[in-house]
């Protein structure tokens, strides 16, 4: 995701979205309990993608470790997070500004412990995009599908879907984007190759595809990926296609402080070229 968000900068798609803020969930009706609580394994506070808006995102806890806010693109779009019992309820948007911008609400179900759909209205109380889960055993996410509803029922618009390796980390992720609103019928993938053994913490990324339409889907207690990979390559049918090559430096307790890398990329119609990518993050 940081280095799709690197080539929407060199070739100008939009990105949105991060803010400040410390507010423990709200008291809210009682869902059953899961299997697994939503609290990430580390707190992660900023990671920041060079060129673009820092941080690109920005965490902020309530003391038993639940994630309370998250911000985007330097503040631009906020989200306040509530929970019932171990599980996320609710997520708002821009709840607090005092202007008239997007304040959508975000509110998940859940079956079998499990977020199953999670339905996003907007600040008129209109039901106007979903996003549907399926997992596979062991709690790991195997396709996540959004749709529209454009006034005739709900279309779908994206599909992921996700394979892994037998240790657990994300091997590839297939897209396949619907001719829908401003989209064109595409299909691409993401290829994970050579992680290390040291702690991933921004894997929640790659739930945040096209930045300027889907919120962020966040999953705490989702872990697509385990540790770091070495390389990715994205191939794409329309657009661009890249390669990237990685390497990490990391703290003490073996958490990521830095990641860089060189982006090689080429376009469907020929013609590419090279940058070099790199992203920080720091912790609580």
């Amino acid at each position: 995701m940081n280095t799709k968000c690197l080539l929407a900068v060199y070739f100008a798609v939009a990105v949105i979205s991060c803010r400040k803020g410390d507010c423990p969930p709200e008291e809210a009706p009682k869902l059953p309990d899961a299997l697994v609580a939503d609290i990430p394994a580390v707190r992660l506070k900023d990671m920041s993608v060079e060129k673009l808006p820092s941080p690109n995102y920005h965490f902020v806890y309530n003391d038993s470790g639940y994630i309370t806010q998250v911000s985007y693109a330097s503040g631009l779009t906020q989200y306040d997070i509530t929970y019932s019992g171990k599980k996320i309820l609710k997520i708002e948007t821009n709840k607090d500004a005092p202007f008239d911008i997007n304040k959508d609400r975000l509110d998940y179900e859940y079956s079998n412990g499990d977020p199953a759909v999670i339905k996003v209205t907007n600040k008129n109380g209109v039901l106007y995009r979903r996003c549907l889960l399926t997992f596979l055993p062991a709690h790991r996410l195997q396709k996540l599908t959004w749709e529209v509803n454009q006034g005739a029922g709900f279309t779908a618009e994206q599909t992921l879907t996700f394979s892994y390796y037998s240790d657990g980390n994300l091997q590839e992720i297939a897209y396949h984007d619907f001719p829908v609103g401003p989209l064109v019928e595409n299909t691409y993938t993401d290829r994970f190759e050579n992680y290390d053994n040291k702690v991933n913490v921004d894997g929640f990324t790659w739930l945040h595809t096209i930045t300027s339409i889907y919120h962020p889907i966040l999953l705490p207690s989702v872990k697509l990926q385990i540790n770091n990979p070495g390389r990715n390559v994205h191939t794409a049918v329309k657009g661009l296609s890249y390669d990237a090559r990685y390497s990490y430096t990391y703290d003490a307790q073996g958490r990521p402080l830095t990641r860089t890398g060189l982006v090689s990329y080429t376009g469907s119609t020929g013609g590419g070229g090279q940058f070099q990518s790199s992203t920080t993050f720091t912790y609580y």
